[in-house]
């Protein structure tokens, strides 16, 4: 079964500011990959390792963990897809 394209969230006009984050996060992210869709082989890794490495819970303050979770998430959805399509 083909996964479904990840689509980012909506920013919301009365969620919390973590979830407006989290949407402008995502958002960004989709942009990148849809940026990248175009661009050689080695680009898109380069911009996929750029991208894991920025949002990756591990490598942002502890109070952005929780939103760079959620974004990091996106992007391992994000490369999923991209995986099934043989497009990462």
């Amino acid at each position: 079964v083909a996964p479904e394209k990840p689509v980012p969230a909506e920013v919301p006009t009365d969620g919390s500011l973590e979830d407006v984050e989290v949407a402008q996060g995502e958002q960004r992210v989709a942009k990148s990959m849809a940026d990248l869709l175009d661009a050689p082989f080695s680009q898109r890794r380069k911009l996929l390792k750029k991208l894991r490495v920025e949002w990756h819970p591990d490598k942002n303050a502890e109070d952005r963990q929780t939103i760079a979770t959620r974004v990091f998430q996106f992007i391992q959805a994000h490369d999923e897809w991209l995986a099934f399509h043989e497009i990462s």
